[in-house]
């Protein structure tokens, strides 16, 4: 017989690789184990798959309900940060909100997401004599498939590269909305307006310009290994190659134009294919070139693929991938018309013109960022009077408030705006070194490998251009060998005609290639390196006590401890990973720092200091020389001595144990992905949004008996682990407002029952754990997020903004994702001490004592197992408990 009572659970997992059912089974494993001694007060539970339609969010489509963003939006097309200030209609909602409502306006549903599989465990809670107090039921919303890097290498590297094209969106909308909290400034705006558009410049040069040109030169240098292809075997090798290509692209215009696969017609395509092999003998220069040609047509079919994909998330990638590929093209024919006789220096010639379009592409990228970071900067601190205003005009008590007020809001101005700029430049920076790093890592393990085997060694090369870094690096050598030369015996004839070689081999190709963009390793090269090892080992030092702590479950307190010491060693962690995070503020400074050092410093460096202070310069390399072994190949070294397949598997190893890499870029890439706007019509919010309420639709309607409206739920409890408290708190805050207004409200018509309104109202109870949302989306986005600052306290909190009844957040002291949500960071140590911080008693922290960020599912957090019971038994009995009792 069915219970009168039901509640529901709705488990939203956090970061990670998650697998499906996990985290509805660990909140019903928790519950089992309320409380640890004794018998369990719920009975097991019952697994049943489901299957759920989707539909977008709002669900009805739009109408008269049209608003003036959703109009414009369907008008212009653009993201909401790329909206020209001219354009702008009037904001009457939230900067937030404003923000949801564009990310939902152009989705568009997909055949895959008409339904979604998830799962309900069906239970009961029983009171001390057994008696059935109401059924309980957990459902889950898994959403790693949309959001996820895997744990395999490939999904890791995967998400190195997600970072490096989309995190410096971030940070270009969090300069958006520091513009529209200042649109009625228009002493500040322009200039706003300007580190805008500078930004908008470094971020074309690193995500557009910089990997465009990295990938046809990459395909453009490979050809090189057609050199390995031994003479006489040339041109036997490039009629098979031209063989296969036309029977391939015969069978593929066959297949397009006639469907019917009729086996006669492979005849005549192979009697094509082999008309190439009674082509006559050629010189070998001509075979080489052949295979050359051939190499480079074949590159532009994955090039074409990948920049076909590429082209959703930047727009004008594809064409400015075709126009690059054409100029080398164009390039590869004129240098072969007036140098055919040596084709691998005619590919390096090319190779030189691009390489100069990508140094200039650096440097515009650091000349950028430099402004961006003395604007970033400078502009919030004047954004503060730096006296107080005169008061002649208004001495009363009324406009000595009014300037105090005018002040506070002047002050919190300034801090929004300078929390924006820091994301924007740390946004822009780090990808910038991870780019920077991998493009040097792959460059110098190409360059290592092939250089001497794909160029002479001793025929001269002639270069386009002038290296003065080139220049410095000859003349070392020259010097070095010169010496050698002379300490050799006459007799020692093998010594002298090695160093005769090495001197010839200056002027040769492999040599250049060698040598290339010789600027990255000089001093300037080097102070950066070792500026960004600094930030990281920074990052790594003050972290590492946390990170230590996610090797296991945290130690539980051994019998006889006293809550005392147990406190003491949960805020010693707490306070120790404040300072983690003020130092990893200034890491990030250091990250800015080695940018502009690397892409600016260094090539003024190659163009003026190797030029006019070749002293300076030449007893600089020598000691990078002669004590580091510096060169472009050196960094691909590291690379390929340790081994490909060693260093992928030890990434791999990492990735399982969830260490090293996947968790750091997990967190980034969740972030990144969560606030992307591109491509308009699939961002992953709004698939988030999709998926989240179509079961809370689900919720809202289930009946245990389909022809009694009352035997429905009574109440939700959505408990929610780092990232997904972010996702929920989100669409909460959305769905509520949109239950404000009557007109949006019609648009969502099987969510009613969660509104105040309702006549048998669905209240809904909030447990978050270890949540991101102040430590790091406050922080970092504080225009988006500050309705969590401003409704801290009073009648009004933060709940109510959600339209929630009770917000419960747990998190331990030593969590590097999330801690508190009202408490300052001192009090985040607090264990065991849970506090009110509002009148009404809505909201609460609570500290489950030491820890990190994992662990709050298994054996050692009985204290939310017991949090989660308390609010079932508050929704079944709709009266609010005091929660400082101590949990037994």
């Amino acid at each position: 017989m069915p219970a009168s009572h039901r509640i529901a659970i709705i488990a939203v997992h956090g970061v990670g690789n998650h697998q499906p059912r996990a985290s509805a089974h660990a909140i019903g494993e928790l519950l089992l184990r309320v409380p640890r001694d004794g018998a369990s007060p719920y009975t097991s539970f019952k697994e049943e798959c489901i299957a759920l339609p989707t539909r977008p969010v709002p669900e009805l489509p739009v109408g008269h309900a049209d608003t003036a963003q959703e109009k414009w939006k369907k008008k212009s097309g653009r993201t909401f940060s790329e909206r020209p200030p001219a354009e702008v209609p009037p904001y009457k909602d939230p900067v937030d909100i404003e923000f949801m409502r564009a990310q939902l306006a152009s989705y568009s549903s997909e055949r895959s997401d008409g339904d979604y599989d998830t799962v309900r465990l069906e239970g009961r809670r029983l009171d001390a004599a057994g008696t059935v107090q109401a059924d309980v039921h957990i459902y889950e919303m898994f959403w790693t498939d949309i959001s996820k890097i895997g744990s395999s290498v490939f999904g890791v590297f995967g998400a190195f590269y997600q970072l490096v094209i989309h995190l410096p969106y971030v940070g270009a909308m969090a300069l958006s909305h520091v513009s529209r909290d200042l649109r009625h400034e228009p002493r500040h705006t322009p200039w706003w307006w300007l580190l805008e558009r500078v930004y908008a410049g470094s971020q074309r040069a690193l995500t557009l310009f910089a990997p465009t040109l990295n990938m046809v030169m990459f395909a453009l240098a490979l050809s090189l290994v057609t050199r390995h292809v031994a003479p006489g075997a040339r041109w036997t090798v490039a009629k098979i190659v031209l063989s296969v290509g036309v029977l391939a692209i015969s069978i593929l215009i066959m297949n397009r134009r006639d469907r019917a696969r009729s086996g006669w017609r492979i005849v005549p395509l192979f009697a094509l294919a082999a008309l190439p092999q009674l082509l006559p003998a050629v010189p070998d220069v001509t075979a080489e070139w052949a295979l050359i040609v051939e190499w480079w047509s074949i590159a532009a079919v994955p090039l074409w693929l990948i920049f076909t994909t590429f082209q959703r998330s930047r727009p004008f990638a594809r064409t400015l991938a075709i126009l690059v590929y054409l100029v080398a093209t164009g390039l590869l024919i004129v240098r072969g018309a007036l140098r055919a006789t040596d084709p691998g220096a005619v590919v390096l010639n090319v190779l030189e013109y691009l390489g100069v379009a990508l140094e200039a592409t650096w440097f515009m990228f650091g000349s950028c960022l430099l402004l961006v970071a003395v604007l970033g900067i400078i502009l919030p601190v004047t954004l503060v009077p730096w006296r107080k205003p005169a008061l002649d005009s208004d001495p009363s008590a009324a406009g000595v408030a009014k300037e105090e007020a005018l002040r506070e809001e002047r002050t919190r101005q300034s801090r929004n705006a300078a929390a924006a700029a820091y994301t924007a430049r740390f946004a822009i920076a780090m990808p910038a070194i991870a780019f920077s790093t991998l493009t040097l890592l792959i460059w110098g393990a190409v360059i290592s490998v092939e250089s001497d085997t794909a160029l002479s060694q001793t025929t001269q090369y002639n270069r386009v251009f002038n290296y003065p870094a080139l220049a410095a690096h000859q003349k070392l050598d020259d010097q070095r060998i010169t010496r050698a030369l002379a300490l050799a015996s006459a007799r020692d004839t093998a010594e002298v005609t090695r160093l005769t070689k090495e001197r010839k081999a200056l002027e040769s190709g492999a040599y250049f290639l060698r040598s290339f963009w010789g600027g990255f390793d000089t001093v300037l090269g080097v102070t950066s390196a070792a500026i960004t090892a600094l930030a990281i080992l920074m990052v790594i030092a003050v972290l590492m006590p946390a990170v230590f702590m996610e090797w296991g479950p945290p130690r539980l307190p051994a019998t006889g401890v006293s809550g005392e010491t147990e406190v003491r060693r949960s805020k010693s962690l707490g306070l120790w990973l404040s300072f983690a995070f003020r130092g990893s503020r200034i890491a990030g400074e250091l990250l800015v720092a080695a940018c502009v050092v690397s892409f600016v410093s260094l090539i003024v460096a190659s163009a003026l200091i190797f030029r006019y202070l070749p002293q300076i310069a030449a007893e600089a390399q020598r000691v990078l020389d002669n004590q580091l072994t510096l060169s472009i190949p050196s960094y691909g070294k590291l690379l390929a001595g340790a081994g490909t397949i060693g260093v992928l598997a030890l990434i791999e190893r990492l990735s399982k144990v969830g260490l090293g890499l996947r968790p750091v870029l997990g967190i980034a890439v969740d972030v990144d992905n969560y606030l992307r706007e591109l491509p308009v019509d699939r961002t992953p919010r709004a698939r988030l949004a999709e998926r989240l309420t179509s079961l809370l639709r689900y919720v809202a309607e289930w009946r245990a008996v389909s022809e009694h409206e009352d035997s429905g739920y009574d109440a939700v409890v959505i408990v929610a682990h780092s990232q997904g408290t972010v996702i929920v708190a989100d669409l909460l805050r959305y769905l509520k407002h949109m239950q404000g207004d009557p007109a949006e409200a019609r648009r969502e018509p099987r969510l009613a029952r969660y509104s105040k309104t309702a006549t048998r109202q669905l209240p809904i109870y909030l447990f978050t754990m270890g949540s991101p949302l102040k430590q790091l989306y406050v922080l970092r986005f504080p225009h988006l997020y500050q309705w969590i600052a401003q409704h801290e306290e009073g009648d009004y909190p933060t709940s109510h903004l959600l339209g929630v009844v009770r917000w419960v957040n747990a998190y331990r002291s030593g969590d590097y994702v999330g801690r508190a949500m009202w408490r300052t960071d001192d009090q985040s140590g607090d264990t065991y001490d849970p506090t009110k911080v509002d009148t009404m008693g809505s909201m609460m922290d609570e500290c489950v004592g030491a820890g990190a960020h994992t662990h709050y599912w298994d054996e050692s957090a009985d204290l939310i197992g017991a949090r989660v019971d308390q609010l079932v038994m508050e929704a079944l009995s709709g009266v609010q408990n005091q929660w400082l009792s101590k949990v037994p």
